[in-house]
């Protein structure tokens, strides 16, 4: 792109890739040696493929709150009190009912336990270990985690053999927040009554003759409640909820979140 609106050389600077790498980690190398860390020459470096790092006898054997511990008075933290507290004033003053001024048990939003749940599975959207968060799904690393192009869903022998589901399967998970499709992984390495779902996998809607919206890639995200962990944490809550999970039959739309614009010169 550069190239072609004309700042190729203050883009590139004159280096090819092989040179920006070896830039970076020569920038590397100088701050490791800032740090005490003697990083090998990038011949050696790339020859080998990693580098491992000493841990200092004063990081193997650290002590949290160490010089609090030794002397409380002279290094208070950071608290309204200066010392380790189990209750806050400050949180209690605000009123929070869903983030109280101590430690206490706020029941899920969406768990197996809630009664009369309307949805009969627990789904987590766990990190995946091909790719970080959403980031670098379209690399070539989807090939070794996808079903038939979907992302995985993790489920029970016991959940997939009474929804008629076998491993391989496309299927449909959903909820009244949207839906999804992916590809079952049938496992015992997941909980009875729990769903796997990890997280990242691009958004790809699709309208269906009905009108709804379908995510045919897997994104976790349609599942998810749009809610904050509290009024005042103010996190969210995409990791977990309650959805059902069917075999689906119908037509199976080409997964095209990967493919490349059509331009022109």
């Amino acid at each position: 792109l550069a190239k072609r609106m004309g700042c190729e050389q203050q883009f590139t600077e004159g280096l090819d890739e092989m040179e920006w790498i070896k830039r970076v980690y020569e920038e590397s190398r100088q701050l490791g040696t800032k740090m005490g860390v003697a990083l090998p020459s990038f011949e050696d470096f790339w020859k080998k493929g990693y580098f491992l790092y000493d841990v200092k006898p004063a990081d193997r054997d650290f002590v949290a709150f160490a010089d609090f511990r030794a002397d409380p008075e002279t290094n208070d933290l950071s608290t309204e009190s200066g010392k380790i507290q189990i209750f806050s004033p400050k949180i209690h003053s605000y009123g929070y009912k869903d983030c109280l001024g101590h430690p206490s048990y706020l029941e899920p939003t969406e768990c197996l336990n809630t009664p009369n749940r309307k949805y009969p599975l627990a789904y987590m959207a766990c990190k995946s270990r091909y790719r970080m968060h959403s980031q670098l799904d379209g690399a070539v690393g989807h090939y070794f985690a996808d079903i038939r192009g979907r992302e995985p869903l993790w489920i029970h022998p016991d959940n997939a053999s009474a929804r008629g589901i076998k491993n391989g399967d496309i299927v449909m998970v959903k909820n009244d927040r949207g839906a999804a499709l992916a590809g079952a992984y049938v496992t015992d390495r997941v909980r009875k009554d729990a769903v796997v779902l990890h997280h990242g996998a691009w958004y790809a809607p699709k309208k269906m003759k009905d009108g709804t919206l379908l995510d045919i890639h897997g994104n976790s995200n349609t599942l998810s409640m749009d809610v904050p962990t509290s009024n005042l944490a103010c996190g969210n809550i995409a990791s977990s909820g309650l959805v059902d999970v069917v075999k689906y039959t119908g037509e199976l739309p080409s997964v095209y979140v990967w493919e490349e614009p059509e331009y022109t010169e």
